[in-house]
């Protein structure tokens, strides 16, 4: 497992009387699951109704940084001051600063170079053009929304403030009442037709037989949310107490310019919602005669890869490798893939081709279909996952030879990798099982 990150991070945990309490932890990622687990734990202190967290003396002095000071649990669940709190939450209660205490020093300077650059981009890329074509009067506004977020901007409150202190000269002053009535206005199908455009700006660009390639990803965004219907409990691989929102977006991976977004129900896998999201961008008026689609292996299924075939889809799918025939083919090119012959040197990979038969069904029958799977061997890459295995492997060995305790999560992961054996004279002892190592690492 490697190093935990420097990286703290903080959640809120309610008890059964609803008392709230602060803690933080670290993530670790873990080779052999492909997971980041969670590690240390430190409790930060209980979380007041005004949102003051009460730090404990020892957590103040492992983190001088929170040594002096009120903190509060801020937007982005990270302890701030109240300047920083006030700004996120100006509607919560407790003393406002008075109008003679407010700096105005800075009032007459703005920041330029972000946002000019973000307003020259949208008009390089037509993204202003498509959104004037298809939102009319909200184009800026939704544009300049667009740009604040990316600028960090967190409450729609604060944004008023945050054109204050940059130079965005076009469009009209968004309060929160005037962005509510801004994104009421927007409808799916506004969004599905905004998509169709910088769908087909690109085809057209496009000479020949030239596809693009859309590339599909997943994210989620925890929410405290009880307006949004899809929000719901899923896999989540931090804060697993708050629901999430999962959101699939379509981008051309030459460009990385989003070409499609969908967002979904929390509690839904990647595997299971790939068939609605190309059913929605074809909906949306796609062409996908001029599009290679590509996804990881979160999305592969039978399922998946027989409905691209029927849909006529051109695809890039990531494979599992602990699918049987993965298995097979590996093994049974094994030789292939340590010839130097099938060596890429710009790409520092061995590589081979192999072709499977499937299926294409229609409203006339069954077709013949080929596809072709790429199977890729990295050796460096095999040679770091196998030591830092063995690694930790010899780590539990040594515990567990030295009659001390393995930690609980250490002992769940790595103990298919160890074996108890007997000597001659009828000592037991553990050792290493390469054979479950070598599987492992196939």
């Amino acid at each position: 497992m490697k190093k935990a990150s420097d990286k703290w991070y903080f959640t809120k945990e309610t008890n059964a009387k609803g008392l709230c309490y602060i803690y933080a932890y670290q993530t670790q990622w873990d080779p052999v699951t492909k997971k980041s687990k969670r590690s240390a734990r430190k409790y930060v202190g209980r979380l007041a109704a005004d949102s003051v967290v009460n730090i404990t003396a020892k957590f103040r002095t492992e983190f001088p940084q929170y040594a002096q000071g009120t903190f509060y649990f801020g937007l982005d669940k990270t302890l701030v001051d109240e300047a920083a709190y006030r700004r996120d939450f100006p509607d919560a209660p407790g003393p406002k600063p008075a109008e003679a205490e407010i700096d105005t020093a800075l009032w007459d300077t703005r920041s330029l170079g972000f946002t000019w650059a973000l307003e020259q981009l949208a008009a390089q890329s037509q993204v202003l053009e498509h959104l004037h074509e298809i939102f009319k009067e909200d184009a800026r506004s939704l544009l300049n929304l667009a740009i604040y977020k990316l600028d960090g901007g967190n409450s729609m409150a604060a944004m008023e403030d945050w054109r204050a202190s940059v130079y965005l000269p076009h469009g009209p002053a968004l309060k929160s009442q005037r962005i509510s009535e801004v994104l009421s206005r927007v409808t799916p199908k506004d969004f599905a037709r905004y998509f169709h455009l910088r769908h087909q700006s690109k085809i057209k660009k496009m000479s020949g037989t030239d596809c693009v390639h859309y590339a599909l990803d997943n994210t989620t965004i925890s929410s405290y949310s009880a307006a949004i219907a899809d929000v719901a409990y899923g896999h989540v691989k931090r804060d697993p107490e708050l629901p999430v929102l999962n959101f699939t977006f379509v981008c051309d991976q030459d460009s990385g310019d989003i070409v499609f977004a969908h967002a979904y129900e929390g509690s839904i896998p990647d595997v299971t919602a790939f068939g609605e999201i190309v059913f929605r961008m074809k909906d949306a008026g796609f062409d996908f005669s001029k599009v290679i689609l590509v996804t990881d292996r979160g999305y592969q299924s039978l399922i998946n890869i027989q409905k691209q075939i029927d849909l006529e889809v051109k695809f890039i799918q990531g494979i599992r490798l602990s699918e049987d025939i993965v298995k097979r083919s590996f093994d049974r090119y094994d030789a292939s893939l340590h010839n130097q012959r099938f060596y890429d040197t710009a790409e520092r990979v061995y590589a081979h081709s192999a072709t499977e038969a499937w299926k294409q069904y229609t409203d006339y029958g069954s077709l013949n279909k080929t596809l072709h799977l790429h199977l890729y061997r990295f050796p460096k890459a095999d040679e770091a996952e196998m030591e830092e295995l063995r690694l930790q492997v010899q780590q539990v060995l040594d515990l567990k030879n030295a009659n001390r305790q393995v930690p609980p999560e250490k002992w769940l992961t790595y103990k298919r990798f160890v074996c108890e054996r007997t000597t001659a004279q009828g000592r037991r002892y553990w050792d290493r099982d390469d054979n479950a190592i070598e599987a492992a690492l196939r």
